[in-house]
């Protein structure tokens, strides 16, 4: 079997520590593709307009900043693998609640979503940094993966998939469902 060449698995990490951290950014990547190419699509059906989207996701966007700078606070209170758990369970949670398909259930969904992902970013690094040694950290990402060519690649993958996925799901686009 052909071994595929992962960067982001590093010589200096055990092996089962490093596949945790790429399952765990691999989740993350994916629910974050799912909120900037599905949701807006669920948004804009449930609310008509794109000028009421806009302040929805305006909103959200302000209450994510607030959480993202309280996210440390949290962790001074909990411990972090508590922290991890409520991000999870706010992930599951925003999934679900999307799932109902109205309006107050997509902008409750929006703001855990926030929430989850601010608590599972910081919880995620600050393990990560926890299990790299120090001088390692420069050779865990490979040069130019943090440009926007590096990341270009995911774009058309994430956004094919959850606009596939919106169109065999989305009410208006099953024959029952139709107003």
């Amino acid at each position: 079997m052909r071994r595929i060449h992962s960067p982001i698995l590093l010589a200096n990490v055990e092996d089962t520590k490093a596949r945790a951290f790429v399952v765990l950014f691999t989740c993350d990547a994916f629910a974050r593709s799912i909120l900037i190419s599905l949701v807006p699509l669920q948004a804009y059906e449930l609310l008509g307009a794109a000028q009421r989207v806009s302040v929805v996701y305006f909103l959200v966007g302000v209450l994510g900043l607030g959480v993202n700078l309280t996210v440390p606070l949290i962790l001074h209170r909990i411990r972090r693998r508590w922290a991890l758990t409520i991000g999870a369970a706010a992930q599951m949670a925003s999934a679900l609640l999307f799932a109902l398909g109205t309006e107050t259930s997509l902008i409750v969904g929006l703001a855990l979503q926030v929430l989850a992902m601010a608590m599972l970013d910081v919880v995620i690094n600050l393990y990560l940094l926890d299990h790299i040694p120090r001088r390692g950290l420069n050779h865990f990402e490979p040069p130019g993966s943090c440009s926007p060519a590096a990341h270009s690649r995911w774009v058309p993958g994430s956004a094919s998939i959850c606009i596939a996925m919106w169109q065999r799901t989305s009410p208006s686009s099953s024959p029952h469902c139709r107003r």
